[in-house]
């Protein structure tokens, strides 16, 4: 049986609805005769609080909407609840603008406005595991793109408001966070409901959805249904287009657990974003692909010392192929080119727009160039979908006149998760084959769970694990 996670988007997407429902369904999923819903609720809050974003604190608050009882996740940032762009139905101001500071109204904090540069910084420094971190990476570079795009802006001077404020950080780290612990084999999402009318912004008035918002829905089946307000954000759209790969009405499915994230605002019809999940026979329309396993954290720079970096990969775009045998090939493109004129920083720079642009892999190697010259050898790996985007990449942004191209036949396993029963319940296992191989290892996150409640260390825990 496969696990299917659909999400019903009637009311619009946005991060603390998501994050919400999240919460609400894996407390629902995990509760039973020995600990009710509410103390798992609080376990799972507890467990996002250790994440460590700074002057952060969770809180969940039960809500009513229309009479049906659900979760609102409040974020906290110095003790006060936040306005912003996790809240679609309170909007203030989502958008980015070179100068933050001319109207202080719309921003009741100091420093609410950062690069993506420094958003970046912050999410390094927090306890997450690398798959995950390399999802919140991944979620605000789009959210930046998105931007770029509707201001006609660089990506590097764009300044986020309340996309980047903390508690919009703290919506996107949650939802990746508990959408990891849940773990489907699929996520599907129904059409998104984007609402109509303005909203009012630092530039001045603009349309529903958002030039951001509807950027990033491109693609996706959007309606504006018959409720005016802003009912869809950008963070809530970026996680929707790094989560599901399926937009469609809900499948034939065994349902198992249902949980409630709520809006703010009451509206005739509840103001609730629900996440359902089950189990049915086969996957949806569109095979899923894995973003934890799948966006790897790529570790390189000049020096050959390592440094975070964060595949740009997106779903579905490499389509790997199977042979007689069963096993998995696909292709990977390696791009290089030889240059002995920029400094570190114009190329610490470069690397950045090129994974921006797409790549997978950006690294620099020390080599001797003509005429005695010390030089550097930029090697780019990148799919053949994001092949034309990242060459762009490399002549707009580096003083190379040549790129050299190689095509490569990839040999690639199966990745996937299996549930096995233990002696202290089921615990997940990653699973890679193919090839004649088959490899086996422990979720570390149930197994540091584990671990707490048991008052073991992770080595004699697994001693009491069966041997894979």
């Amino acid at each position: 049986m496969k696990k299917i996670l659909y999400l019903d988007c009637g009311m619009g997407v946005a991060g603390d609805m998501l994050s919400a429902s999240f919460l609400d369904l894996l407390a629902e999923m995990r509760a039973d005769t020995h600990s009710g819903k509410a103390a798992v609720v609080q376990e799972l809050v507890q467990e996002l609080n250790a994440i460590g974003i700074p002057e952060v604190t969770f809180e969940a608050e039960d809500a009513v909407r229309c009479g049906i009882l659900g979760l609102h996740l409040a974020v906290r940032v110095s003790g006060e609840e936040e306005s912003s762009d996790a809240h679609p139905h309170t909007h203030t101001d989502t958008n980015t603008h070179t100068n933050p500071d001319t109207n202080p109204k719309l921003h009741p904090h100091p420093h609410t406005h950062r690069t993506l540069a420094e958003v970046l910084h912050i999410i390094e420094d927090l306890k997450l595991r690398e798959e995950v971190r390399s999802q919140v990476v991944y979620i605000y570079q789009i959210l930046a793109e998105a931007e770029s795009h509707a201001h006609g802006i660089p990506v590097s001077e764009i300044h986020f408001h309340e996309v980047g404020l903390m508690d919009a950080i703290a919506d996107i780290t949650a939802s990746a966070y508990l959408l990891d612990l849940i773990h489907p084999d699929q996520v599907i999402a129904s059409p998104i409901r984007t609402g109509f009318g303005e909203i009012h912004a630092a530039h001045g008035i603009l349309p529903v959805p958002a030039p951001a918002t509807a950027f990033l829905l491109r693609g996706i089946p959007t309606y504006a249904g018959n409720l005016q307000g802003e009912m869809s954000t950008p963070t809530g759209a970026a996680l929707l287009k790094t989560f599901v790969s399926s937009f469609e009405e809900q499948p034939v499915m065994t349902v198992k657990a249902i949980g409630y994230g709520m809006g703010k605002k009451e509206f005739p019809r509840a103001n609730c974003l629900r996440a359902i999940f089950g189990e049915a026979d086969s996957l949806g329309k569109s095979d899923p692909t894995d973003f934890r396993e799948n966006r790897i954290l790529e570790n390189y720079n000049s020096a050959g010392q390592t440094k975070d970096r964060v595949s740009a990969e997106k779903p579905g775009e490499n389509i790997s192929t199977e042979t007689e045998e069963g096993n998995l090939q696909d292709q990977i493109i390696r791009l290089e080119c030889d240059i002995d004129d920029m400094t570190g920083e114009e190329l610490g720079f470069a690397m950045d727009r090129i994974y921006e642009a797409g790549a997978r892999e950006v690294f620099y190697s020390p080599i001797q160039m003509k005429k005695n010259r010390p030089g550097i050898l930029l090697t780019v790996l990148t799919g053949p979908g994001d092949k034309e985007n990242v060459v762009r990449s490399i002549f707009a942004n580096t003083t190379t006149i040549g790129i050299r191209e190689e095509v490569m036949r990839r040999y690639v396993l199966k990745r996937s998760i299996e549930n096995e029963e233990t002696a202290f319940g089921p615990v997940r296992k990653k699973v890679s084959e193919g090839y004649g191989v088959r490899r086996e290892k422990w979720e570390y996150e149930d197994l540091k769970a584990i671990a707490k409640k048991e008052n073991l260390s992770i080595h004699d825990l697994l001693m009491k694990l069966p041997k894979n």
